[in-house]
């Protein structure tokens, strides 16, 4: 900004623009509405939603849009009714159509284990999606002004957010509008009484019982006193997080794309090196998009949990941290792994007759076996799930097991034998996963560590007349 210079925020505001022209500017500003748009407004019958429906009303004719009405009856309290009907006779004399909703929101929020004002938002948006998507609206206006904007960033501030959640409200997020964004509650109040408007008074609203009315009744107060127009530079800071968020979010996006890869099995994997290379800043945000690429909601994963991920990677030792749920971050060798916890180790000790196939249903694996004439074979195989071996050197039948402890075998192409362990740690198994190996023995011991290595006494050779087959695929 040029020195000796107002922000276009301060000097609007300062000019006093009245409730019309602020929201004919934020719509512009930012395309919320076109010609031949229908838009669904959320109409709850307080002042800022029925101001909206008012300022919307005169805007319709001069873009070329039309209006439905919508409200939804959370069933909170005993004057809901009263609140939906005085909506219906809103809307019916401005001859708009409307659509009223009910739900209980109570009892939502007890079976969701969720806060009231959690359970009602949700619902909301949920039923204005649905009525919008009915109606044909393709766009829903809702009366969020710069007071609700200010006590949303001051609100996460207090809970704890980085720059994305800082953002507050949006003033566009896919079909939702937000025309009274750069509006005070002020200039609402001021519309309604010089258009008079009638609405409801939501009394929850007055009582300090959530954060939300804290905030708006008790710490508010105190910051206009500090600053009379707190709102407004609560605002010019949002809108600040908003574009360098846009560009952290940006860098960081090109950086996992060039560094991370989905394995296989469902895993995030991210070199090591690359993280300890990245800016703290991208880090955090990276280990972030690793989160939201597996399904996971990434407000879930907090500041502490993140932090510990990047300590432990700086400090060079193997890095295990539970993230949030199911979801982890382990090492493996020069990887970083963001996946869903296996399960943990199990004893499983199956049958294998040969010809036939088993289930085995803890590993999530199928195994079949047959022989056939040495003949037939032009080479071994070197599939990882498939195993040829000199089926006259069996002794016994067969069984299907996890390792045990103290395995030993001479894995083919070794002179001496080896612990089971130690193969592992060669061929690099994750620790994890060890444990849930399949095992194929005989009567006396290892055949097939599955995946891996079969035992040299099951070398074919000239002498081998017929070979035993065994297949494994995951299930």
């Amino acid at each position: 900004m040029p020195p000796g210079c107002d922000s276009m925020g301060d000097v609007m505001r300062a000019a006093k623009e009245d409730l019309l022209e602020s929201a004919r500017r934020t719509v512009a500003e930012h395309d919320m509405i076109a010609a031949g748009d229908l838009v669904l407004v959320a109409v709850s019958g307080g002042p800022d939603s029925v101001a909206l429906l008012s300022v919307l009303a005169e805007l319709a004719p001069e873009i070329g849009f039309s209006i439905h009405v919508f409200h939804l009856n959370h069933r909170l309290r005993p004057e809901s009714t009263r609140d939906a009907e005085f909506v219906r006779g809103l809307a019916e004399g401005m001859g708009l159509p409307v659509t009223l909703e009910e739900f209980d929101v109570g009892a939502y929020a007890r079976e969701k284990g969720l806060g009231l004002e959690t359970a009602a938002r949700e619902a909301r948006y949920r039923l204005m999606r649905k009525v919008a998507a009915e109606a044909g609206a393709t766009k829903v206006a809702t009366g969020h002004t710069l007071d609700d904007q200010a006590e949303t960033f001051l609100m996460r501030l207090v809970r704890g957010a980085g720059t994305t959640g800082l953002r507050a409200i949006p003033p566009v997020r896919d079909s939702i509008i937000r025309p009274l964004l750069w509006a005070t509650r002020e200039q609402v109040l001021d519309w309604c009484r010089e258009h008079g408007l009638s609405y409801r008074v939501d009394e929850t609203n007055l009582l300090p019982d959530q954060i939300r009315n804290t905030i708006r009744l008790r710490v508010m107060p105190v910051l206009k006193e500090l600053n009379p127009s707190v709102a407004g530079t609560i605002g010019d800071t949002v809108e600040i997080l908003e574009s360098e968020d846009e560009f952290m979010l940006a860098a960081a996006s090109e950086r996992f794309q060039e560094n991370a890869c989905m394995r296989p099995t469902g895993e995030i994997s991210i070199g090591i090196a690359q993280v300890r290379s990245m800016e703290l800043a991208i880090a955090r945000r990276v280990l972030r998009q690793a989160v939201g690429a597996l399904g996971e909601d990434v407000s879930s994963v907090g500041f502490h949990q993140v932090e510990e991920v990047l300590r432990q990677v700086r400090s060079r030792k193997e890095v295990e941290v539970h993230l949030t749920g199911d979801l982890w971050v382990w090492s493996e060798y020069e990887d970083l792994l963001v996946a869903r916890a296996p399960q943990g180790p199990v004893e499983v000790d199956y049958p294998l007759a040969v010809p036939a196939s088993v289930d085995i249903d803890e590993l999530g694996l199928h195994l079949e076996a047959k022989t056939v004439e040495r003949e037939s074979i032009e080479a071994p195989s070197g599939e990882a799930g498939l195993a040829m071996l000199d089926a006259g050197a069996l002794a016994g039948d067969l069984r299907v097991t996890t390792p045990r402890a103290g395995d030993r075998f001479r894995p083919f192409g070794m002179r001496g034998e080896k612990k089971l362990q130690d193969l592992f740690v060669d061929e690099k198994v994750p620790r994890r996963r060890r444990w849930n190996t399949a095992v194929v023995r005989d009567g006396k011991g290892i055949v097939w560590v599955v995946g891996h290595r079969i035992d040299e006494r099951f070398r074919i050779s000239e002498a081998t007349r017929q070979v035993l087959i065994l297949q494994a695929t995951t299930r």
